[in-house]
């Protein structure tokens, strides 16, 4: 048996003092839709699945990791280059075969992102300027924030208490952002999701089996959006119950609101800078 991977062994140290539910999730597009979606389930779980999805990959023909664009580019790429859709189509029904045997619920958060910026396009600032202030202002942030959300009240309104930790794929320096701000929003937590809002990180989704599986779900669903559902979607949720979520934050109609005041106080300030500045000497 090849050696327990750093993460998992890092983790089940973990559970041994603090019974977790971790979710780990990707993101995918199609059109002017954005989402990120993924699975959720106990560390345990997480524990057998990895090796099943090991198993899969690596039976032949084999595939160091899976990532459903190149599944369903064309022609198929990376891992599926040269590939029959034959061969695509039975090793994606593997791979959906092991999540179908193992106990978890799906969540996906989405938005249109030209609703979601139109909120924010009549600023007379930049959208670097605006950022700035505002912080979390891009499309990613409001699902990341939304998928932990809709985690974190699932988990509440089940009666659970265990720790939720949440894995997002890599994203660019926008994910950090996300972690910087939840650190310090959480100590500002109801108390009840306070306590079970454990650590939010990023990871490498060729290297972490559970964020290929949160891939696979996420590709899915951005592909019913312009396609009828595959059999591979509908067996997923046929056996497992997967949340919706809009990604929209809270009051997402006030914001233009908010940002005509932050126009006001911005321009304020600018005529402020513009009066401090030396005046020219007169000839």
């Amino acid at each position: 048996m090849p050696p327990e991977k750093p993460w998992i062994a890092s983790a089940r140290r973990r559970a041994t003092f603090l019974p977790m539910i971790r979710g780990y999730f990707d993101e995918s597009a199609q059109g002017n839709v954005f989402l990120i979606a993924g699975w959720v389930a106990g560390f345990e779980t997480w524990a057998r699945f990895t090796e099943d999805w090991r198993t899969a990959l690596d039976s032949e023909p084999a595939i160091r990791y899976f990532k459903h664009h190149e599944a369903k580019s064309d022609p198929p790429s990376g891992e599926f280059a040269g590939w029959s859709i034959e061969a695509i189509e039975a090793k994606l029904t593997k791979l959906v075969d092991v999540i179908c045997r193992h106990q978890m619920y799906g969540v996906c958060s989405g938005l249109n992102v030209a609703t979601h910026n139109a909120a924010f396009t009549s600023s007379i600032a930049s959208f670097k300027q605006l950022r700035s202030v505002l912080k979390l202002v891009h499309h990613y942030h409001a699902c990341v924030f939304s998928t932990h959300a809709t985690v974190i009240q699932i988990q509440v309104d089940r009666g659970e208490h265990k720790r939720v930790d949440l894995v997002f794929d890599e994203m660019s320096g926008m994910m950090a952002e996300c972690i910087t701000f939840y650190r310090e929003a959480k100590e500002n937590f109801p108390p009840q999701k306070k306590a079970i809002a454990g650590s939010m990180t990023e990871a490498n989704d060729k290297e972490v089996e559970a964020l290929q599986a949160a891939d696979l779900l996420a590709g899915q669903i951005a592909a019913t959006l312009r396609l009828p559902p595959e059999n591979h979607y509908r067996r997923m949720a046929d056996t497992h119950k997967i949340w919706f979520s809009r990604a929209y934050t809270p009051k997402f109609d006030e914001i233009p609101e908010l940002v005509s005041r932050f126009d006001t106080a911005w321009f304020m300030l600018q005529l402020r800078k513009a009066g401090s500045q030396p005046k020219a000497p007169v000839a």
